[in-house]
């Protein structure tokens, strides 16, 4: 593979070194014309090539051989000459660096690929057990996150759809088990108790902010906790004025009709 374009230059390797900071503007000229056709031309030179002279002429844009062979000289200190061949250290190691990072580039890249397109046995997708063995849900694919409608998390999605479909008959029917999904991560990830998710949608789709805001199981999940520090708020508040709780009552046809403490977990 072809180096490429370009490589890294060290200034103050020139500025220190004590041959370069005595030399001409052409030496440095002709320093950097050499390192450059090194670079281009796999970093070698063959001084015992027959084509050598005709080659420096072209590198140093000189017409005169000796005139070549002279400019070669003055900065020939900077090169390594070995077996007839010219080469350049710090070129060499740019090349080495470049083709070693290319490499792992390419095995990266590889890894990548094979992560991406091949099944990996070590990760066991996330999915939730159906609880009615007899649903036609059951025969789905293993990767297909199904709720049984007996589980918390179908039955708190049901809970929050019944109470705005209270207040809106004409609200159209989401996916229950979409919402669902946020639930199960509401309760998996986020260590949220099905009591308190019920508590907290209870209490959002009776306020008079919240209930505008709250119109799925996603800006429940997004919102829990502002909903849960104020719902406290307001409870504290209620609590130091005196006021009765106002009995609770669940919306008609909604799964959650009675005490979660009645549920198996």
């Amino acid at each position: 593979m072809a180096n490429s374009p370009a490589f890294q230059y060290y200034p103050a390797d020139m500025a220190t070194d004590p041959i370069c900071r005595f030399w001409t503007m052409e030496q440095m000229g002709c320093y950097h014309a050499m390192i450059d056709f090194l670079w281009l031309n796999s970093g070698k030179l063959e001084q015992n090539s027959s084509e050598f002279p005709a080659k420096l002429c072209g590198i140093f844009r000189v017409s005169h051989q000796k005139r070549a062979q002279k400019l070669f000289e003055n900065v020939s200190k900077k090169f390594d000459i070995t077996d007839g061949l010219i080469t350049h250290r710090r070129v060499t190691k740019e090349m080495q660096k470049q083709a070693q990072s290319r490499l792992k580039r390419s095995e990266a890249g590889k890894k990548g690929m094979k992560k991406r397109w091949e099944p990996d046995n070590s990760v066991i997708p996330e999915t939730i057990t159906n609880d009615n063995p007899s649903s036609s849900t059951s025969s789905s694919s293993s990767t297909s996150v199904k709720y049984s409608e007996n589980s918390d998390e179908f039955r708190l999605a049901d809970y929050l759809f019944k109470h705005i479909q209270r207040r809106k008959p004409d609200f159209k029917k989401p996916n229950i088990q979409s919402w669902a999904k946020n639930i199960d991560l509401m309760i998996r990830v986020d260590k949220r108790k099905p009591d308190k998710i019920k508590e907290i949608v209870k209490w959002c789709q009776e306020d008079e902010f919240w209930l505008k805001n709250i119109l799925s199981t996603t800006k429940l999940r997004k919102q829990f906790d502002r909903l849960e520090m104020q719902s406290e708020s307001d409870g504290q508040t209620a609590a130091s004025n005196n006021r009765k709780p106002q009995k609770e009552t669940e919306p008609e046809g909604s799964a959650y009709g009675h005490s979660f403490s009645n549920i198996e977990a």
